[in-house]
């Protein structure tokens, strides 16, 4: 199978179960990986033929940038329900990371990830 990676994706967002976190926000990392058969795609170069990730860069942005969430992991399902909305994504990888995060020690982000298929 083939894949659309998008990695890396930093959005500013004011989710969380802390009032210090509606209040300050802080940023959010995310990383995306669908599978998808793109032999199609790879033989015609049109776009048509392949799932549009700008698509879904911008509807990651709107949902991290979006209406307060308490959980990570319905931001993550959210992102991936709607990646699958395309016929074409057998599967969608969401991991959704928090680089800051007040827990009293040092650490790269927490964070977690999500997998929906077909």
């Amino acid at each position: 199978m083939d894949k659309i990676l998008l990695a890396g994706l930093q959005f500013f967002g004011t989710h969380g179960c802390h009032p210090a976190e509606h209040d300050l926000g802080q940023m959010f990392v995310v990383d995306i990986e669908l599978d998808a058969d793109l032999q199609l795609a790879a033989h015609s170069d049109d776009l048509n033929d392949t799932v549009n990730y700008v698509e879904i860069y911008h509807k990651t942005k709107e949902i991290i940038e979006g209406p307060r969430a308490a959980l990570l992991e319905h931001l993550a399902a959210r992102i991936g329900d709607f990646a699958l909305q395309d016929e074409r994504v057998v599967a969608a990888r969401v991991r959704i990371k928090k680089p800051h995060v007040a827990v009293g020690g040092v650490l790269d982000y927490l964070g977690v990830e999500i997998e929906r298929k077909r």
